[in-house]
């Protein structure tokens, strides 16, 4: 990617590019309606404390924030039911105007590793004109 475009804080791209790993999360509330406080873990070193998900088909994931900030440090979702799951970890966040979005992800699936490195990110102003209601 060239140019990564963030509409809002909460927003994270969701493709099935190569480029991003596949299924990642748009916005947690909406992906997994299903939410439910989970144990307090240590993942990669890290104090968190997790959410188990359900998505919309009943498919399970998980979120795990970090204790101390508050950030997303990895989720778990799954494909379909005969697709094995992928955790993806956020390994470093960087800013892009206001906003603190991660920068460096690995997701693990079985044996495939697939690592996704944002080099520049930047914030576009989207002009007025996009939000006019269209010509009569």
């Amino acid at each position: 990617f060239r140019r990564v475009l963030f509409r809002s804080p909460a927003a994270v791209i969701a493709t099935k590019a190569g480029l991003v790993p596949s299924l990642m999360v748009m916005a947690l509330a909406d992906r997994f309606p299903l939410r439910t406080p989970g144990a307090d873990e240590t993942l990669d070193g890290i104090a968190c404390r997790r959410v188990d998900l359900e998505d919309r088909d009943g498919l399970p994931g998980a979120a795990w924030f970090e204790v101390t900030s508050g950030r997303l440090h990895a989720f778990r979702t799954q494909a379909s039911r005969a697709d094995a799951p992928t955790v993806t970890t956020i390994e470093a966040w960087a800013d892009a105007g206001p906003l603190h979005v991660p920068a460096r992800l690995v997701s693990r699936s079985g044996d495939r590793v697939v690592r996704t490195t944002f080099t520049r990110l930047a914030i576009e102003a989207l002009p007025d004109a996009e939000f006019a209601a269209p010509p009569r």
